[in-house]
């Protein structure tokens, strides 16, 4: 397990604060969906979160997503959509992959 000095966590609601954190040098980025999020911009946390994933918006630090407790239904929302998000991500990187393997 890396060594991790500087944590940041991110409400994932706010687009400013996301945007912001892709200048910051930390070790890790905790993109929350949980407690710091309000329950009517569950939805667009989720998106924005998403986003970041696909698009490798913090790629020198370690990108992790604090998930709402499984027991409720936006645990397994928030689960979906991450994984949504990132099997999407892997497809689209297949085809640098392909270019990039020897032949």
């Amino acid at each position: 397990m890396p060594l991790r000095r500087c944590i940041l966590y991110v409400p994932s609601s706010n687009a400013r604060m996301l945007q912001r954190s892709a200048s910051v040098n930390v070790d890790s980025v905790v993109y929350d969906l949980e407690d710091s999020v309000p329950t009517l911009k569950k939805n667009e946390a989720r998106k924005n979160v998403s986003r970041i994933l696909y698009d490798k918006h913090h790629a020198t630090a370690e990108q992790l997503v604090r998930i709402n407790d499984l027991s409720t239904s936006y645990g397994m929302e928030d689960i979906n959509s991450i994984v949504s998000s990132l099997r999407t991500s892997i497809f689209h990187a297949a085809p640098d992959l392909l270019a990039a393997s020897p032949d």
